[in-house]
């Protein structure tokens, strides 16, 4: 299997993860937002104040921690981003009966069978088309 269409074949994949950080990164920014708002508690009796004071640090310890995912994530979402644009832009160079048969076949995990069936060729016609777009996108 070639580097692109392992790559064609992990669309799927790329696209359940872009969405999957999305959510972790939003998930992270709730949580630094309570977090932060705990230091808005006011500080009249002192012996709760050392109470709160502590609970702020290990908040703020927290936030740091917090942040570091954050960016972890979001450079995961980014790099995800990237290989679907890399991916959408092979396919926007490939004629429409190729970028047909290469979609259902190497990103909706199609058979063989279904391709033919859907794209309306013959299994050796829809087969010579996948195979040229992948040569052509190796080329490329």
């Amino acid at each position: 299997m070639t580097d692109v269409e392992k790559q064609l074949r992990d669309y799927n994949w790329i696209k359940r993860n872009i969405e999957e950080s999305r959510k972790q990164v939003e998930v992270i920014k709730d949580t630094i937002e309570a977090i932060r708002d705990l230091s808005a508690v006011s500080y009249d009796d002192m012996p709760k104040a050392k109470t709160i004071s502590s609970v702020v640090e290990s908040a703020i310890d927290r936030i740091e921690q917090e942040y570091i995912n954050l960016r972890s994530w979001n450079d995961k979402l980014k790099g995800y981003c990237d290989q679907e644009m890399q991916i959408m832009a092979w396919l926007d160079c490939l004629p429409d009966n190729q970028r047909q048969v290469v979609e259902y076949r190497a990103i909706k995990n199609m058979s063989w069978h279904m391709v033919k069936r859907l794209a309306n060729y013959s299994e050796c016609h829809a087969k010579r088309l996948y195979y040229e777009a992948l040569n052509y996108l190796n080329d490329k």
